[in-house]
Order: C-alpha cells, then structure tokens, then sequence
C-alpha cells in the first residue's frame, strides 16, 4: 500500500509527508520529510510530524555558514546511532554534511543538531525511508563543491547492488534537481533530492546551481528480495 506525499509549506521550514506507507521487500519508498531553519543560533531541533516506524532508515542533511563554527554533534529522540555518509564539503564559510542511521527504533522523532558556536544560517533536512536494508544499508558516496554554479555533479560513485536509494544534497543560492532525481525539500531554495537506480555501477548526484555550491550524495541498498 502507497499513499501519495503531501506537501505543506509553513514558515520557516517544508514538509513533505506520507503515512500508512509499506512497502514489498526489495523496494524502497519515500516516508516523510521535514526541514527548518535557524537564523541564526548553534542549535536546530527539526521533528517529523509523523511517528517513523522500526527498522526504517533515516537521512539527515546539514548545511551552516561561518568560519571557525564547527559540527559537534547529532543525536534524536530515540538515540539511534548516526553516521556520516558525506562530508564534511566547505566551500568559503559554507559546510555540508550528510548522515544516516538505519534500523531506527521508530516512533516520534525529533533530530538535534549542535555547533560549536553561533551560525548565521543552520539549516536540517530530515527524511524518513522504508524498504531500506536493516544492516550495511551505507553502499558508497561522493561530493564535491566550487565557487562557480551551473550543471554540477558531485562524481561517480560504484553501488554494488541493484534498485538502490540515490540520495543528494546540494546548498547554493538556488539549486534544481538533475535528472531522473525527484526533489523532496526545497527549504530556502536548497535542495534534497533521490533516484532508485538501475543495475550496479557508477552513480552521481546531479543538480544545476546558481552560485558557489556544495552537493553531497549517498547510496543505500535495499531490503533483500525474500
């Protein structure tokens, strides 16, 4: 059963959300996303407005501005264990950082994120997946960034497996999705976006910048076929 997402625009922060969502073994599904802002301060606590379910996987995007302001550290309600997937990218004062924890406990949700001090602009982007593996659900990554926008691509990554989660996060003064990607927060004119990909092989994130940029990607398998 897939119900369809439903946007809301609020002020400060967008949300994109589905609930009621299972998906077949083998197949990935976008659950839930929300994401907001904080203008400025060293501390962001972004919830999901739905309750995420056991054994999901989710995506956590990062982007703050200011030199000498550094991550501390991730954490959610639940304390499930986050890793880094990418990052961290710097181009300037701008920093970006993607993690991931899989086979989550489930339940209401908050992500709290720490700096080290006061960012002019610190930005999160949560996002919830079912139909992703419990264990070794990371494949690979890659990233890049430049001072120049355009058409950018953060690089070929091998994914070893097939119909894998194709995650990307670019940060510039406006950025559009590449193609084949779907775009599933747009807060401030930055973006999140995904793919499923086809057989096993090399795989970037692609998007078109207007300005300085960063653009991270991360690659998950899916659940096994039973």
């Amino acid at each position: 059963m897939r119900l369809w997402p439903l946007l809301v625009l609020l002020a400060g922060c967008d949300l994109v959300f589905t609930v009621n969502v299972k998906s077949e073994p083998g197949q990935i599904i976008f659950t839930q996303t929300n994401s907001t802002d904080t203008k400025p301060g060293a501390l962001n606590q972004t919830r999901l407005l739905s309750p995420t379910s056991e054994g999901n996987l989710l995506i956590v995007a990062v982007d703050w501005s200011g030199l000498g302001v550094n991550f501390v550290s991730i954490d959610d309600t639940a304390h499930d264990a986050f890793e880094l997937a990418a990052g961290e990218v710097n181009e300037g004062d701008l920093h970006a950082r993607l993690y991931y924890a899989e086979n989550i406990a489930g339940g209401d949700s908050t992500v709290t994120i720490v700096l080290s001090g006061e960012s002019p602009s610190l930005e999160v982007y949560v996002h919830e997946y079912t139909g992703v593996a419990t264990d070794e659900a990371f494949d690979n990554g890659s990233q890049a960034h430049d001072a120049f926008g355009g058409d950018v691509t953060t690089g070929g990554a091998l994914l070893d497996s097939p119909r894998e989660l194709v995650f990307g996060f670019g940060v510039s003064g406006s950025v559009t999705p590449g193609d084949g990607f779907i775009a599933r927060s747009v807060l401030n004119s930055n973006l999140t976006e995904d793919l499923i990909s086809g057989e096993p092989g090399a795989y970037a994130a692609t998007a078109t910048a207007s300005g300085r940029w960063t653009l991270l990607m991360a690659g998950f398998r899916a659940a096994p076929a039973r």
